[in-house]
């Protein structure tokens, strides 16, 4: 897990601006600015404004912080996201947010939950199992995240909506194991 968040990372530092208007009051000078540039929670909001999602992305998920995770994924259109050419997140940033996605899914609370289901459902198809990248890590995370599908699943009744967006992305992560 930590060397997926490092290498989406490595990726991200290279490629990405850090440009764009930060939440909160101040001119960015002095100590702020520097401050704003380490705090994912200051920098997120201004790389997704400046529409670099794979930024956004990857300081979400370096943070470690699921509540911030959480919070960028609820910033951003899943499908939108999905829909957009080219894809907007690396393939590392990608497998990485669906690891963090499909992680203790069933413990998060519903309307994370259905959260996490959407865009799980919508992003996963975006992963390519034949870049050397992402390859060598692939099948563990989507048999992780294939496990704590079928566990939310096999707690929900099949009438729950949410037990169906889970019997959904199990459909979809299934495909992507079996490529």
């Amino acid at each position: 897990q930590r060397t997926l968040v490092r290498l989406a990372s490595q990726s991200s530092a290279g490629g990405t601006s850090s440009g764009g208007a930060m939440w909160g009051a101040g001119g960015g000078t002095g100590g702020g600015a520097a401050a704003a540039q380490q705090d994912p929670r200051a920098r997120i909001p201004g790389l997704l404004s400046a529409r670099d999602y794979d930024g956004a992305f990857n300081a979400a998920l370096s943070a470690a912080n699921p509540e911030l995770l959480v919070w960028t994924c609820r910033q951003v259109s899943p499908a939108a996201l999905a829909a957009t050419e080219p894809a907007p997140l690396s393939q590392i940033c990608l497998l990485s947010l669906v690891q963090q996605l499909g992680a203790n899914l069933g413990l998060t609370g519903g309307a994370d939950t259905d959260l996490r289901l959407d865009w799980l459902t919508e992003v996963a198809p975006l992963l390519e199992p034949s870049n050397p990248t992402i390859a060598p890590h692939l099948r563990g995370v989507l048999a992780s995240v294939m496990a704590a599908l079928k566990a939310l699943a096999g707690q929900l009744p099949h009438t729950d909506p949410v037990g169906r967006k889970a019997k959904l992305a199990i459909h979809v992560v299934n495909s992507l194991l079996h490529q």
